[in-house]
């Protein structure tokens, strides 16, 4: 008996983490996803249904100017990452090998 009683009162105390996450994290990547696949373009809001169209503008040669700007942002992500993740490594290597 208590120890179904400590188990609800464990629950109760983490649920509004539970519920707060919910809300902040998941609903606004559900949120993005929508927009994602609307014809919104940041502006104005227009939620007509275009599917997967936004993303085959992106990956596609029909975006234009947009394409070559996602293709530069993506490599830019892409080697800064890699820089950054190599560097990090390297350095704490060399800090672990000094103690």
């Amino acid at each position: 008996m208590n120890r179904s009683r400590d188990r609800w009162i464990a629950f109760l105390l983490i649920l509004p983490s539970i519920i707060l996450i919910a809300i902040f994290v998941y609903g606004f990547i559900a949120w993005t996803a929508r927009v994602s696949l609307s014809k919104w373009d940041g502006v104005q809001p227009d939620y007509t249904w275009v599917g997967l169209d936004n993303y085959r503008l992106l990956f596609t040669d029909a975006g234009g100017v947009s394409n070559k700007r996602f293709a530069i942002d993506m490599w830019n992500t892409l080697f800064f990452t890699f820089f950054f993740l190599l560097i990090c490594v390297v350095n704490r290597l060399a800090v672990s090998d000094l103690t």
